[in-house]
């Protein structure tokens, strides 16, 4: 009996490769004594490069829309209201663009040079996007200004 649960804990432990080709290392059985192929996720690749996915696995991404934490592509992210736009040159990573930037590109006509040119909320309020209430400035220009008001806010409370 001891060499049968001997063999047995090796085999479970004995690591293969991928059959995804990945090029790394599972177990080949897992804790319930099941035989594996792939490590989790992992899938056959098709002769074109793309992923072959389970039926199974398709079913469980839902597309955006049907997500249940879905508010319409709109998102608040350190007091800014940012809305979903791929196609902005001023998008970041996620594809999220500031609507304050999209109100400034609207009323200049033009994307906002990246790096160079910002929006500054004159009151304060970052949720604020009113034309009324927007300041488009270089970043040079807009760091002044944080400055001089971080100045005025010292010297009033003295």
């Amino acid at each position: 009996m001891a060499k049968t649960n001997e063999y047995k804990r090796r085999e479970i432990t004995e690591p293969i490769l991928c059959a995804c080709g990945c090029g790394n290392y599972l177990n080949r059985f897992d804790k319930k004594g099941r035989e594996k192929r792939f490590i989790n996720h992992h899938h056959p690749i098709s002769e074109n490069g793309k992923l072959i996915l389970s039926k199974k696995y398709k079913e469980r991404i839902p597309t955006p829309e049907k997500h249940p934490a879905w508010k319409g592509g709109e998102k608040i992210q350190l007091g800014y209201v940012k809305i979903l736009e791929k196609n902005n040159p001023n998008a970041d990573h996620q594809g999220y663009v500031k609507r304050c930037t999209l109100a400034a590109q609207k009323v200049l006509g033009r994307p906002l040079k990246k790096w160079v040119e910002v929006v500054h909320h004159i009151d304060g309020n970052r949720a604020n996007d009113k034309n009324n209430n927007l300041l488009i400035c270089s970043r040079e220009y807009h760091n002044t200004l944080h400055e001089r008001m971080k100045l005025c806010k010292i010297f009033a409370h003295k």
